[in-house]
């Protein structure tokens, strides 16, 4: 469904709130996107990073969550992981690999449903 805008003053169509709907009630099948930053300081070996990400759907149970490291390869600490999907959002999570100030990783995430 292609997102399309309101212009002030006109009437409220059934598209439009079909848009508000289906954005904060996905069907099954459906998906969200985002992209999310994770950087935290690895104060010692294994020192554990950790960011929620909340989706925003409400009410609609996701079936799964995949993440990448596209936007930023991980840096000072493991690969992230995705965990506790509920339908409110999940976790990304990740441990520092040396005793170092700044651990980092960005990418893309996608919920489906």
């Amino acid at each position: 469904m292609a997102l399309t805008t309101a212009t002030t003053g006109s009437a409220i169509l059934a598209s439009d709130l079909n848009q508000l709907v289906y954005t904060l009630q996905k069907a099954t099948g459906m998906t969200e996107t985002g992209s999310y930053y994770l950087g935290f300081n690895s104060y010692v070996n294994n020192a554990l990073g950790s960011l929620y990400m909340p989706s925003l759907s409400r009410n609609s149970t996701p079936a799964s969550v995949s993440i990448d490291t596209s936007l930023q390869s991980p840096s000072n600490c493991s690969s992230p992981g995705a965990s506790n999907l509920n339908a409110n959002g999940f976790q990304i999570t990740a441990t520092g690999t040396a005793i170092t100030a700044n651990a980092h990783c960005a990418g893309n995430f996608v919920i489906t449903y």
